[in-house]
């Protein structure tokens, strides 16, 4: 099995730069866009084992579009929601709403890494560095 394959989905540009740069020096393959029909384009391609979304995107759609998106042809993708506004109230509503965890931004990119690890070791134990 290769490296996990991560769809990162954040429409600010800088971020989503630095973000992709982080996670492939941490070994990850990472496809990076900044929309909802983006991500659906390239998740058929790419077939992701993770989704990292922004809760807010420019575009207008929210990181629950992109999820329920994605999880339509790709229902074992793990999925990260990243967040300004990340409370107990989004926290309990992304749960439910089938993210494995949520991410309060603004953050250290090592903390987004350290999510990644985390649900690797709990969902592919083998890809775990």
């Amino acid at each position: 099995m290769g490296p996990l394959k991560v769809l990162l989905v954040e429409d600010k540009r800088l971020l989503r730069w630095w973000m992709t740069s982080c996670l492939e020096r941490a070994g990850f393959t990472v496809l990076a866009t900044e929309s909802l029909d983006e991500a659906t384009q390239m998740a058929s391609a790419c077939h992701p084992d993770l989704l990292i979304t922004d809760w807010r995107l420019a575009d207008g759609h929210d990181g629950f579009e992109v999820l329920t998106r994605i999880r339509e042809k790709h229902p074992q993708a793990m999925a990260i929601l990243l967040s300004a506004e990340a409370g107990a109230e989004l926290a309990g509503r992304a749960r439910a709403g089938g993210f494995d965890l949520v991410v309060a931004k603004p953050c250290p990119v090592a903390e987004i890494i350290g999510a990644v690890h985390k649900l690797a070791v709990n969902h592919r134990p083998e890809i775990a560095s």
